[in-house]
């Protein structure tokens, strides 16, 4: 029986020494899913591109480029692309060191590297792919060595930035899908989108997205909005027409009439009453 880990020094400890089972770089053909499955080794699965589903453990997750899952030994998962971009992800299935290793969880969400600083992702990724590609030509040691570093690195850059997702705090559906909406404020946004990433039906998308989070998703992403136009109407003297293009608004009248229903000011004067 499998039980969670709490801490990260345990399971970084059980990295002296891993086995690498098998890795490799697969990118998932349009609408291709990977039927549920589970096994008795670890996996992890790092999307470098596209967008889909996984469903782990019996929770569901949207994904993102950049994020990183663990299935655990028996962890039920199966994967879903979306047919608008294929999932590109490199897979590694590896058992920590010998012993009591597989006493221990890992959290299935680990986090995201696309918001670590950009030297730190491409080394990472750098590390991952020679781990993978020096495991298919048979250097055992080099492929370990490898992986090793790549996963000491990542556990302390994300926990250093973070960014690290803790045991028993992972993340919902609802929360990914606020932070797809953070990430993306400053392009055109729709329910329809949320809908096609989620593959809910938007209504009831809404309803369960304001149920746990208090508001409805779009006016969640006009509320961030705000909050980065006011930033950018503080610390820049860009016009307004253009602060509203970058938080992706392009249409200023209707920025201006959602800003001071929100503020009770228009950016304008806002910025004229915040202004040192």
């Amino acid at each position: 029986m499998l039980k969670a880990s709490t801490a990260w020094d345990d399971l970084l400890l059980e990295f002296r020494n891993p086995t690498f089972i098998f890795g490799e770089e697969i990118l998932q053909e349009r609408m291709h899913s990977i039927a549920e499955h589970k096994h008795d080794y670890y996996q992890m699965d790092y999307f470098n591109h596209g967008r889909g589903r996984i469903a782990i453990a019996g929770k569901e997750y949207i994904v993102m480029a950049g994020d990183i899952f663990i299935c655990n030994p028996g962890d039920r998962h199966e994967i879903c692309c979306f047919k608008s971009e294929p999932v590109e992800r490199i897979m590694v299935k590896f058992n920590p060191s010998v012993g009591d290793a597989k006493n221990h969880v890992f959290p299935n969400y680990i986090g995201n590297l696309g918001l670590l600083p950009h030297d730190q992702q491409k080394e990472l990724e750098h590390n991952l792919r020679r781990a993978c590609i020096e495991a298919n030509k048979d250097n055992v040691l080099l492929s370990i060595a490898l992986f090793t570093v790549f996963f000491l690195s990542m556990i302390s850059y994300l926990r250093d930035a973070s960014l690290l997702v803790k045991s028993g705090c992972i993340e919902g559906r609802n929360h990914r899908i606020m932070d797809y909406l953070k990430r993306n404020y400053n392009r055109p946004i729709t329910l329809s989108d949320l809908s096609n990433l989620t593959g809910l039906h938007p209504q009831y998308l809404c309803h369960q997205f304001s149920m746990e989070m208090g508001i409805p998703p779009m006016a969640a992403l006009t509320r961030h909005r705000i909050q980065v136009s006011k930033k950018l109407l503080i610390n820049t003297n860009l016009p307004i027409n253009e602060i509203a293009v970058r938080v992706g608004c392009e249409d200023v009248y209707n920025f201006s009439k959602r800003f001071k229903m929100i503020e009770g000011l228009s950016p304008l004067n806002w910025r004229k009453k915040h202004s040192s």
